[in-house]
């Protein structure tokens, strides 16, 4: 249990010692709010011309889900995430890249405590900041939407829920980005896998199967992560919300695993 405390206090004072950490931050927080208020802009200004003149339509329904726009995106992850997840995967990969992990390998010689250390700092930095993106962006909505968003709950316990339930998917989804990153340990390849799995890769594979496409998207790890967040996932499960979290979580736990194994494997470092 000490050298897995040594481990997490080591890598809490890398990261705070380094730009990396500030910068993925603020960054993540950014691109959380300057989505999500541009989408509450949209809103606000198309309720305004609804008032001022015929709106055959009506206004774009205000619900709860898009004050996570910025953070949690539709259907994929937002811009927010994917930079929450970026930077767990360079808390790895800046060492592999710099050739600093042979001092660290060399410090801490079994190499699943130092990943273990990594993946619990990322997960509680992750999981801390994905809720600051949260109710920030949520404020910020609320906000910029103005008359829009007045029926809009975002303390109520349903936005509570989200918001916890997307900062336990945050941090799950580091998990996921520092397991990819131990198995590849190439910024570009670990970076690609990392931005593209849920924004691309997951909108294509449904459509490959065919008839089966349904069938088949029940299995795919982030729109079980959307399910457990309670968000729609175009997809009827099999199983309940906190079921799809759990896939979700033995996902990113197994490609975790593999990369530590893959880590103990390799000889160059």
């Amino acid at each position: 249990m000490k050298p897995l405390i040594r481990s997490i206090q080591s890598e809490v004072i890398k990261l705070i010692s380094t730009r990396l950490l500030a910068i993925c931050l603020l960054s993540a927080l950014l691109l959380s709010v300057g989505a999500t208020s541009l989408l509450a802009a949209t809103v606000a200004q198309q309720v305004n011309y609804c008032n001022a003149s015929d709106c055959s339509n009506g206004p774009i329904p205000v619900i709860l889900p898009m004050v996570t726009m910025g953070f949690l995106g539709d259907g994929t992850l937002g811009v927010g995430l994917t930079a929450l997840m970026i930077l767990s995967a360079m808390v790895l990969l800046v060492e592999y890249s710099h050739s600093t992990i042979q001092m660290t390998f060399i410090a801490t010689p079994r190499r699943s405590t130092v990943l273990i250390g990594k993946a619990v700092v990322g997960f509680a930095i992750t999981a801390v900041s994905a809720a600051v993106c949260l109710v920030t962006s949520a404020l910020a909505f609320r906000l910029v939407a103005g008359e829009a968003a007045r029926d809009l709950e975002i303390f109520g316990q349903p936005a509570w829920s989200l918001y916890v339930t997307g900062a336990l998917t945050a941090g799950v989804a580091a998990v996921f980005a520092l397991g990819i990153a131990a198995l590849f340990r190439n910024v570009a390849a670990a970076i690609a896998i990392v931005v593209l799995w849920p924004s691309v890769v997951e909108l294509m594979l449904p459509q490959l199967f065919g008839e089966r496409a349904a069938d088949a998207a029940v299995f795919l790890p982030f729109l079980n992560a959307r399910n457990f967040m309670g968000l729609d996932a175009g997809v009827d499960f099999h199983w309940s919300p906190a079921g799809s979290g759990l896939y979700f979580l033995v996902f990113a736990v197994v490609i975790f695993v593999a990369g530590v194994l893959m880590s103990r494997r390799a000889d160059n470092y």
